[in-house]
């Protein structure tokens, strides 16, 4: 095998292992979404607070909740308002 072919296969041996970080990257996400949508469902609605202290529990990184909570309120799956009694917003199931 020439230097050129192997330089090759050794370049290429990492976009697999890129779109493999992809594919567990979305599976990552479909699983936090999952697991969010389950929360909010179960309570019917959800002051922010609590969520982000649920989500610190469960090891739930900022950025993987706010893209959940965006991909279920895109979907229709939950709607973000203000409650005035807390002062808060709350996530509620539509």
């Amino acid at each position: 095998m020439s230097k050129e072919m192997t330089l090759d296969s050794f370049l290429t041996s990492f976009k697999g292992g890129e779109r493999d970080k992809k594919a567990e990257r979305r599976e990552v996400e479909v699983g936090v979404e999952e697991e969010v949508r389950s929360f909010i469902t179960s309570r019917g609605r959800v002051p922010k607070s609590d969520l982000y202290a649920y989500a610190k529990r469960r090891g739930i990184k900022p950025v993987d909740l706010y893209k959940a909570l965006k991909t279920l309120e895109d979907k229709g799956v939950i709607r973000k308002a203000f409650d005035g009694e807390l002062k808060e917003l709350i996530y509620i199931v539509k």
